[in-house]
């Protein structure tokens, strides 16, 4: 018997591309590993290999719980820990994320983020030179952060 917990669990969700040959259990013990204490659980719950994937390459996706024994976690916590995961699947895994995932935390950075909205606006625009896209979603994406910088 284990008492529930006393403080909330906050959670992300993580997309990657990666080769074949790897592992869901590879990918989950390197997050394990660069989750640290803070990480209590690690779900795979997504698992896509198709035409829209490139050759070689299949896409999994996590939910990632994160949770104190001893207070309720801030992003300011979770946020670099969520970091070193995604940076040890890259560079230890090839892992790379998917667009969609990238797309998720550009967001959060911009719209719950204290950083310098003129920052910000640097990273899109980086952003969209990398993803080589002016597409509906990054115009719409950059109206709404606009109309945010201006309140």
């Amino acid at each position: 018997f284990s008492p529930l917990p006393r403080f909330p669990e906050t959670f992300r969700d993580i997309s990657i591309l990666i080769d074949k040959a790897v592992t869901s259990g590879q990918v989950i013990d390197k997050i394990n590993q660069a989750g640290g204490l803070l990480l209590r659980k690690v779900e795979l719950y997504d698992h896509f290999e198709g035409d829209k994937i490139q050759e070689g390459k299949k896409s999994l996706t996590y939910a990632l719980a994160f949770q104190s024994s001893d207070r309720t976690l801030a992003d300011e916590e979770v946020n670099p820990v969520f970091e070193k995961i995604v940076k040890t699947l890259s560079s230890q895994l090839g892992a790379v994320l998917r667009e969609w995932s990238l797309w998720l935390l550009l967001f959060w950075v911009l719209f719950e983020s204290s950083i310098d909205p003129t920052y910000c606006t640097m990273l899109v625009f980086i952003w969209i030179r990398i993803v080589g896209s002016y597409g509906y979603a990054q115009i719409l994406f950059l109206g709404f952060a606009n109309a945010r910088w201006k309140n």
